[in-house]
């Protein structure tokens, strides 16, 4: 989450989320550093880290809305597939971002 101009790790366990991220550019790969990355096996897992993260977002009530979220999400999902029979392996990220 970007909130007030800084980066905050969602799937953190504590409510401070004081420790400082940025966004790095490292080989090509854009990363957020110092993050948890938790690896899921089925969409239900998926869908259970992002409910994880909703509950810690930050919210605060605005003038138009009661219950503002008030700043953006970055959402990045790892993929890795392999091809068995080659032994092949390809990874890659989805990054999706919620502008609020």
């Amino acid at each position: 989450e970007i909130y007030n101009e800084q980066v905050r790790d969602l799937l953190k366990a504590g409510s401070g989320h004081s420790d400082k991220h940025s966004i790095v550019h490292v080989d090509g790969v854009t990363e957020v550093s110092g993050v948890n990355k938790e690896p899921v096996e089925s969409v239900e897992a998926a869908a259970g880290l992002v409910r994880r993260a909703a509950a810690a977002r930050a919210v605060e009530a605005t003038q138009m809305n009661a219950v503002s979220s008030r700043s953006h999400t970055i959402f990045m999902l790892y993929i890795t597939g392999e091809h068995e029979a080659s032994g092949s392996r390809l990874t890659g990220c989805l990054n999706l971002v919620d502008l609020a």
